[in-house]
């Protein structure tokens, strides 16, 4: 129960608030680890590789993780942009995508620097 409520009213507001957070926070888990099961671990330094090739440039795992956010939050702008519901995704599908890509890109930057400091070490 949150600390200070206004009104029993507001406290029940702010729990369920909680409650449906909380499940949409489990679905996200479930539904990341469903996917790591079909896809496996390595696609964003696939991805970065595939993209590096297509574009000539150097594009890390972070970079592919990043665009995928920015994906997810434009496509959420659009689905809730109008009036109009979606036919084709729940908003809850881009939310819960959007929650995951988020996780998996502070997962790809955590991996990036470890690495620079294990390299900072081996160099030293």
């Amino acid at each position: 129960m949150p600390k200070k409520c206004k009104s029993t009213q507001d406290c029940l507001k702010a729990t369920k608030f909680h409650s449906d957070m909380l499940e949409t926070l489990l679905t996200c888990h479930a539904v990341l680890g469903n996917k790591r099961q079909d896809y496996g671990d390595d696609n964003f330094v696939k991805a970065a590789k595939v993209a590096g090739v297509l574009t000539g440039k150097k594009i890390e795992p972070m970079d592919v993780a990043a665009c995928l956010v920015g994906i997810k939050f434009a496509r959420y702008g659009n689905l809730t942009s109008n009036s109009k519901t979606p036919l084709h995704e729940p908003l809850k599908d881009t939310v819960i995508d959007g929650v995951n890509y988020v996780v998996l890109m502070e997962r790809e930057r955590q991996k990036s620097n470890a690495e620079t400091r294990q390299e900072k070490e081996t160099d030293t």
